[in-house]
């Protein structure tokens, strides 16, 4: 998906400041302003530009009415046009491998965003392992990147969004998220390029829904599931569907793996929760292995849901069909 504008946009350039004469500034947006140019850029989809354009804010952004991540995915955009910005102004260095990583990976998130949702608009949606699986990957790309927003929102808290706050650790921060701040390029993907990242998940998403349109267009029955996934009960229980008969309804909801036993109702308290762990360092545990539990748990369910949806394909084979002569007796 290529985010273009449908037409030339007007950039006007103040020369009051070394900022605005290489990057503009807002038109009227301050008073007494002293604009001395105004550049007509013709339609890109570039969202950073070596010639000092960038495409920020609504222009930048889509309408994602599933997730409503379009407005997240632009404001990260502009921390990192800002990363550019900043460099070229204060250091006099326009950082143009920057530049053109911005470009691919954010081009290929947002293909990815659009992967998410393309499916869950078909008949596909009507399965019930399909809904539960598609969001058990849809959650691996957001929470893959979950530890790299958690060091930006720190790096924000910290800074207020000022460089020259920052410590020696903090820069560091800042530079490892220039890289992997990006659902293509999160940690996890660290060997993959971006494009392939996409194209493995929108194949993964297609294979889901060709078999969940297979079982309904065939009349296979499945059972009814309950799940949710939130913050501290990231798993769900997909263990118990090879086990589920049609007629069930099954609640798949993952445990919390945060509640201390002492908020647990009478009885349902395990070893695990009576450890003597504070519930901050478990929430980090978790925050730190859901990506990757997850991953382990995606990987077995889709495996599970191929070869169970081949073996109800080879048995439909092997019924045998009437023939026009049974029709009509």
């Amino acid at each position: 998906m290529s985010v273009v504008p449908p037409a030339p946009t007007a950039v006007c350039v103040d020369a009051s400041t070394s900022a605005t004469a290489k990057y503009g500034s807002q038109c009227g947006g301050t008073s007494g302003g002293n604009f001395s140019s105004i550049v007509i850029m013709p339609p890109t989809d570039s969202f950073a530009s070596e010639r000092r354009y960038a495409m920020a804010g609504d222009a930048a952004s889509i309408i994602d009415a599933y997730y409503s991540q379009g407005i997240a995915l632009a404001l990260v955009t502009s921390w990192h046009l800002a990363n550019v910005i900043q460099c070229d102004v204060q250091d006099n260095r326009l950082d143009q491998p920057y530049i053109r990583r911005i470009n691919e990976a954010t081009r290929q998130d947002w293909h990815m965003l659009r992967n998410m949702v393309r499916e869950k608009y078909t008949p596909a949606i009507e399965d019930p392992r399909f809904f539960l699986l598609s969001h058990v990957l849809d959650m691996m790309v957001f929470w893959g990147m979950g530890s790299t927003r958690a060091k930006l929102t720190r790096w924000l808290v910290d800074t207020d969004g000022d460089t020259g706050r920052e410590t020696p650790e903090l820069r560091r921060a800042r530079t490892a998220l220039e890289t992997r701040l990006f659902y293509s390029r999160a940690p996890y993907w660290a060997f993959l390029s971006p494009e392939t990242v996409q194209r493995l998940q929108r194949h993964l998403q297609g294979r889901l829904a060709e078999r969940a349109r297979w079982r309904l267009e065939n009349g296979v029955r499945l059972p009814t599931l309950t799940s949710w996934l939130s913050l501290t009960a990231p798993q769900p229980k997909v263990w118990k569907l090879p086990f589920a008969r049609a007629s069930d309804h099954v609640d798949m909801r993952g445990r919390d793996l945060v509640q201390p036993a002492a908020l647990r109702p009478p009885g349902t308290a395990t070893l695990y929760d009576r450890l003597p762990i504070s519930a901050d360092t478990r929430l980090a545990w978790v925050l730190r292995l859901r990506p990757l539990a997850l991953m382990a748990t995606f990987a077995a369910a889709y495996t599970w849901d191929g070869v169970d949806t081949a073996v109800r394909r080879l048995r439909s084979r092997r019924v045998p069909q009437p023939s026009p002569q049974d029709i009509t007796r």
